[in-house]
């Protein structure tokens, strides 16, 4: 006698599988379909915040890169300030070790 592994089946028939869909439905609140829904319209100005925090968050990195440039602007500019001074210096002192003392008393 033919054995199934299903006591539900018969000899005859095969075997079926059977598979669970699971169908999830969202229901979309749009304010301005409908504008007396107070949880649409708390929804959308709760996004519309997010946004402009968003935007001005944006606002400040962009401001500080650009103190940063300046910043950087001005630190090159003072080591090249820097560095002509250092030349500066090291030409006086080529001058003064170059000039060579005479007593007054040869003149």
């Amino acid at each position: 006698m033919f054995r199934s592994s299903s006591p539900l089946l018969r000899k005859s028939e095969p075997p079926v599988q059977v598979q669970d869909i699971i169908i999830t439905a969202w229901t979309i609140r749009h304010p301005t379909r409908n504008r007396n829904d107070p949880i649409a319209r708390a929804d959308w100005s709760e996004k519309c915040d997010v946004a402009e925090e968003f935007e001005k968050k944006d606002k400040k990195i962009s401001n500080l890169s650009e103190t940063i440039a300046k910043q950087d602007e001005t630190i090159a500019q003072l080591h090249s300030e820097m560095e002509k001074l250092t030349s500066e210096k090291e030409i006086e002192k080529d001058v003064k070790s170059s000039y060579v003392e005479m007593p007054i008393d040869d003149l």
